[in-house]
């Protein structure tokens, strides 16, 4: 199996939610990044594209980011294709993507 066809039939799922509002122009999205065996991934990139805000999971996959309503987070990690998750203006439900 090419290297391409591996990193295309990999997955991730992200779980994420909004804890806070922390002001009206920004809300804390807190979330895990796994794999698709649950497994975390430590290290994960999660960002803001077209900006600078951006933060690395920790040892359990976890994170948590400062965004503006209805923004667009970016995750990714070596070997994975990135995913992109909508944040709205309100709570979004856990979500488990997957490359296609």
């Amino acid at each position: 199996m090419s290297f391409y066809a591996l990193c295309r039939n990999l997955l991730v799922a992200v779980a994420l939610f909004v804890a806070t509002a922390a002001s009206a122009q920004s809300l804390v999205v807190k979330g895990t990044v796994v794999d698709s065996e649950g497994n975390a991934l430590p290290g994960a990139s999660v960002i803001v594209p077209g900006t600078t805000n951006g933060v690395t999971a920790d040892v359990n996959g976890a994170f948590s980011i400062s965004v503006k309503p209805n923004s667009i987070i970016e995750v990714s990690f070596i070997g994975y294709v990135p995913q992109t998750v909508e944040i709205g203006a309100k709570v979004p439900p856990p979500r488990h993507g997957h490359a296609s």
